[in-house]
């Protein structure tokens, strides 16, 4: 079969869930519109539980206002206010780990909709 052959949804998730990385695309309340399943590898939860819950909740509760406060500030104004590449941060398994995290994150727009997406890797120490 030919990537021509192929349905553009099938190939998109094909792509998404074989990348090494985690990767998330949120709507503009950051709740999870998407998870692969390197998210499952690292924050211990299956993909099918991260969507549709807040991106919050794979945060620590003392950083999840900066990300709320930034993220409302984008959406009122359209603009970035910091560098959206390889953000170090703090990520939290499920089972209550915090781990270091990279993210970088992008924009999408569907139907003139803007979806954030976030790209997430452990970082190596």
């Amino acid at each position: 079969m030919t990537e021509s052959e192929l349905d553009a949804d099938a190939l998109y998730r094909v792509r998404i869930d074989t990348s090494p990385e985690g990767v998330t695309a949120i709507d503009e309340r950051s709740t999870m519109l998407l998870a692969n399943r390197a998210m499952e590898a690292m924050f211990g939860r299956p993909a099918e539980q991260l969507v549709g819950r807040a991106l919050t909740e794979l945060m620590p509760a003392r950083i999840r206002p900066m990300h709320e406060h930034g993220m409302s500030r984008y959406v009122e104004s359209g603009r970035r206010t910091r560098d959206w590449h390889r953000v170090g941060t703090i990520g939290l398994r499920a089972s209550g780990e915090e781990f270091p995290i990279e993210i970088s994150f992008g924009e999408a727009r569907i139907h003139g909709v803007r979806l954030p997406r976030q790209r997430s890797r452990r970082q190596r120490s």
